[in-house]
C-alpha cells in the first residue's frame, strides 16, 4: 500500500471511530440496563483505554452501588473524579454528593462545592440546585442568600420548577435582599404564597367528611412545650442574624393517643462569616404520670461539627455519654427533680489567628428534688458538680480545675410566680423584637402586662421564703501563655443565704473563704498575700418582707409612668434607701462577724464580734468587736526595709499608727495586737476603752 493509501485509511479509521465508540458506549449502557453487570464492566473497561467519560462514570457507578463488583465507595470516587476529567457532569455531580454526605470519604463541603460548581458549569441543573443551597447555607462557602436567590431565579425563570420552589421557600424566610430578583418571578411567588395563604385559612370539609385527627400539638402541654423550645431557638436565631449569620432548625413534636409526647430539634445549623457549626439532634420524651406530672428524658446534640468557609473541620463538640432524666410539671414549667450524668465532654476549634484550643470535661452530675409542703410553694435541693475541666492552647494547659461542686437549698418557692414572670418576659421580647424604639401602643401594652404581673406577685405573696447557695473550686490554676505567668489556688468557697425572707425579721448570710491561693508575684510581696482566709457575715433582723413590698411598689412605679420613673430613679432609690435604714434601726438590724480570719506568710488577722442599727444613737449604730493581728511588728519591719519603694513606706507608717494603738500581749514569743472597738448608746467610740470620738470626727470631715 503506498504512503497515500495509508494516509486516507488512518484518515477515514479516526473519522469514523466516534462514531463506533458511540455505538459501543450504548452497547455497553445496554448490557448494565439489562442487568448482565459483568459483561457491562467488560464492556466498559475496554473503552476506558479509549479515554471515555462515560465508561468510566458507569464503572464509578457500579462500585457505588455493588454492581458486578464489591461495593468499595473509594473505588467509585476514584473512577468519578476519572470521568470528571473527561468533563463529564453527572461525575462532578456525584463527587460532590459523596464529599457532601462522607461516603467513602472524609465530609468536605469546600470539595463538595468545588464539584458542585464543576457540574454546574457544564450545565447540571441538581448542580445549580446546590449551589445554591450551599450558598444560602454558608457551606463550603461564605453565606450568600442574594447570590443563592440568584442562582434559583435564574434557573426558576428558565423554567426549572424544583428551582422555583426552592426559591418560594427562601424568599417566604424574608432573608432574600431587595433587587436580586426580578419582578415578574416576585409577583408569580407572592401569588403562590398567597394562595397558600388562602388555603390554609379556609379549608372547608363536608358534613360527611371528618377534619383530619391531629398528629401532634393536640394538647396544651404539647403547645406549650412547641412555644417553649421554638423560643429558646428562635433567640438562637435572633442572635445569629444580628451578627450577620444565621441559625436553622427543623423541630418536630408528636404526640400519641396515650399522652407520650416527644419533641426533636433536629437539622441545626449555625451560619457566620466564620463557618458553619452542624449540630446533632436534641430530644425531649415526655410520659404522662398522674396529677399533671411528666416523667421527661432529655438528650443534648452529642456531636457538632463546625466547618471553615471552605469546608474543613475546623471545630466541635462531643459528649461521650450522656444521661438525664426527671419529672416535669406543666403548670409551673418546672423539672421538680432530676438526675443527669455527662462523662468526656470536649469542645475544640481550630481558630487561625489564635491557635488550636481545646476543653476537656471528665464528668458533670445535676440533681433536683423539690417536694410541696405547701400548696405550690416548693421547696428543696439541688446540686451540680463538674470535675477535672481542662483547658488548652496549642497543647499547653492554660486552665484546669480539679471540681466545682455548687449546693442549693430552695424553700417556699413560688414557681408558680417565677414561671408567669418568665413568660412575660418572653411575650415582651417577642413583641419588641427588631422595633427598635417601640411604639406608644407596644409601650402600652408591656405597661399593662407590666401591672398584672405586679399584681399577681402581691396576690402571690410571699414569694420566697429562703434559700442557701454554696460553691466550692478545688485545685484551681491559670496559666498565662504570653507570660508564663501561674496562679493557683487549692480551693475557694463562696456562699450565699437567706431565711425567713417573707418575715420582717429576716436574715442573710454572706460567705467567702480561700486556701492556698499562689500568685506571680515577687517574694517580698507574696509574703504578705493572705493565702487564706475565711469570711462568714451574718445579717439578722432584717425587715425582707417589707423590702418586698417597696420593691414591688418601685417596679410597679416604673411600669406605669416609664418616663418619670427614669427621671426620677435615683431620687427614688435614695428614698428607699434611707426609708430601708430607719426601719431597720427601730427593729435592731445586726451584722455579726461570725467568722472573719486572714493568714499570709508574715501576718494573720481575726474579727469577732456585732454591730446593731439603732434609732436611740446618734450614730445610729451600737456594738462591740474585736480585731487581733499577730506579725504586726514582723511587717512593719519588713517595709521598712524597703526604702526605695514609696508604697511600701507609707503602708510601714499607717502600721507604725496601728501598732502605737493596739494593746500588745505577748504570749509564748508570740505577739498579739489587740483592737477592742465600741460604739456606744451615747454615740462615742472607744478603742481598748479610750474615748476616740473626737478622732473619728476629724477623720471623717471632709
Amino acid at each position: 500500500m503506498c504512503r497515500l493509501s495509508r494516509l486516507v485509511f488512518a484518515l477515514t479509521l479516526f473519522m469514523l471511530a466516534p462514531a463506533a465508540m458511540a455505538e459501543e458506549i450504548d452497547d455497553a449502557i445496554a448490557l448494565y440496563q439489562s442487568g448482565d453487570h459483568d459483561a457491562a464492566f467488560e464492556a466498559f473497561s475496554g473503552l476506558v483505554a479509549q479515554g471515555n467519560g462515560d465508561a468510566m462514570f458507569y464503572i464509578g457507578q457500579m462500585y457505588e452501588n455493588g454492581e458486578g463488583k464489591p461495593q468499595n465507595f473509594s473505588n467509585a470516587i476514584r473512577w468519578y473524579r476519572r470521568a470528571a476529567a473527561q468533563e463529564h457532569a453527572e461525575a462532578y455531580f456525584r463527587v460532590g454528593q459523596m464529599f457532601e454526605n462522607s461516603v467513602g470519604v472524609p465530609r468536605d463541603f469546600g470539595a463538595a462545592f468545588d464539584a458542585y460548581s464543576a457540574a454546574a458549569d457544564l450545565g447540571h441543573q441538581e448542580a445549580e440546585l446546590k449551589m445554591a443551597e450551599f450558598y444560602a447555607r454558608g457551606l463550603g462557602t461564605y453565606p450568600d442568600v442574594a447570590h443563592a436567590a440568584g442562582l434559583l431565579g435564574e434557573a426558576a425563570q428558565a423554567g426549572n420548577q424544583e428551582a422555583f420552589d426552592a426559591l418560594i421557600e427562601l424568599w417566604d424566610s424574608g432573608q432574600v435582599p431587595k433587587g436580586v430578583l426580578s419582578d415578574d418571578i416576585i409577583a408569580r411567588m407572592d401569588a403562590v404564597l398567597a394562595e397558600r395563604r388562602a388555603e390554609d385559612s379556609q379549608i372547608e370539609y363536608s358534613e360527611t367528611e371528618a377534619a383530619p385527627a391531629p398528629t401532634y400539638d393536640d394538647s396544651d402541654t404539647a403547645a406549650q412545650l412547641r412555644a417553649q423550645i421554638e423560643q429558646v431557638l428562635e433567640n438562637f436565631a435572633s442572635g445569629a442574624r444580628e451578627q450577620g449569620g444565621n441559625f436553622n432548625y427543623v423541630l418536630d413534636i408528636t404526640e400519641d393517643e396515650d399522652g407520650h409526647i416527644l419533641a426533636t430539634v433536629r437539622e441545626m445549623m449555625a451560619l457566620s462569616t466564620e463557618g458553619t457549626w452542624i449540630i446533632d439532634d436534641a430530644t425531649l420524651d415526655l410520659m404522662p404520670l398522674d396529677a399533671g406530672r411528666y416523667s421527661v428524658t432529655a438528650s443534648f446534640p452529642a456531636t457538632s461539627t463546625f466547618y471553615d468557609p471552605s469546608g474543613n473541620e475546623i471545630g466541635g463538640t462531643v459528649i461521650a455519654s450522656q444521661n438525664l432524666s426527671g419529672v416535669y410539671v406543666p403548670e409551673i414549667n418546672t423539672w421538680i427533680s432530676g438526675d443527669g450524668a455527662f462523662s468526656d465532654i470536649a469542645l475544640w476549634a481550630d481558630v487561625p489567628s489564635e491557635g488550636l484550643f481545646r476543653l476537656d470535661i471528665a464528668n458533670v452530675f445535676l440533681n433536683l428534688a423539690l417536694d410541696e409542703p405547701m400548696p405550690e410553694k416548693w421547696s428543696g435541693p439541688a446540686s451540680l458538680e463538674i470535675s477535672d475541666l481542662s483547658a488548652t492552647v496549642e497543647g499547653q494547659e492554660v486552665f484546669s480545675l480539679g471540681l466545682m461542686n455548687t449546693d442549693f437549698d430552695y424553700r417556699l418557692i413560688d414557681l408558680v410566680f417565677f414561671n408567669r414572670l418568665n413568660m412575660t418576659l418572653q411575650d415582651i421580647q417577642e413583641r419588641t423584637a427588631g422595633l427598635g424604639e417601640p411604639s406608644n401602643a407596644a409601650m402600652a401594652e408591656i405597661q399593662t402586662m407590666g401591672a398584672e404581673l405586679i399584681a399577681f406577685a402581691r396576690e402571690r405573696a410571699p414569694l420566697l421564703g429562703g434559700f442557701d447557695m454554696s460553691m466550692t473550686l478545688s485545685d484551681l490554676m491559670v496559666n498565662d501563655p504570653d507570660s508564663g505567668d501561674v496562679f493557683t489556688m487549692d480551693a475557694m468557697n463562696l456562699g450565699l443565704g437567706a431565711d425567713d425572707a417573707d418575715k420582717d425579721d429576716g436574715a442573710i448570710m454572706m460567705a467567702y473563704g480561700h486556701s492556698g491561693l499562689n500568685l506571680p508575684l515577687a517574694s517580698a510581696e507574696a509574703d504578705f498575700l493572705p493565702h487564706t482566709v475565711d469570711v462568714v457575715l451574718i445579717m439578722s433582723q432584717l425587715p425582707m418582707a417589707e423590702a418586698e413590698t417597696m420593691v414591688l411598689e418601685m417596679i410597679e412605679g416604673a411600669i406605669t409612668d416609664p418616663v418619670a420613673f427614669e427621671e426620677q430613679a435615683e431620687m427614688a432609690l435614695m428614698f428607699m434607701g434611707l426609708v430601708m435604714q430607719q426601719r431597720m434601726a427601730q427593729v435592731g438590724s445586726t451584722l455579726h462577724f461570725d467568722r472573719f480570719e486572714l493568714e499570709s506568710d508574715i501576718s494573720s488577722a481575726s474579727m469577732t464580734g456585732a454591730l446593731t442599727a439603732s434609732a436611740d444613737s446618734p450614730m445610729m449604730t451600737v456594738g462591740q468587736v474585736r480585731l487581733e493581728i499577730q506579725g504586726l511588728e514582723d511587717a512593719m519591719l519588713r517595709l521598712e526595709a524597703m526604702p526605695n519603694d514609696m508604697d511600701a513606706q507609707d503602708a510601714a507608717q499607717g502600721l507604725a499608727m496601728m501598732q502605737a494603738m493596739g494593746q500588745r500581749i505577748e504570749d509564748g514569743g508570740v505577739v498579739t495586737h489587740i483592737y477592742d472597738l465600741e460604739l456606744t448608746p451615747d454615740g462615742r467610740t472607744l478603742l481598748n476603752g479610750n474615748d476616740m470620738s473626737a478622732m473619728m470626727g476629724g477623720m471623717m470631715e471632709p
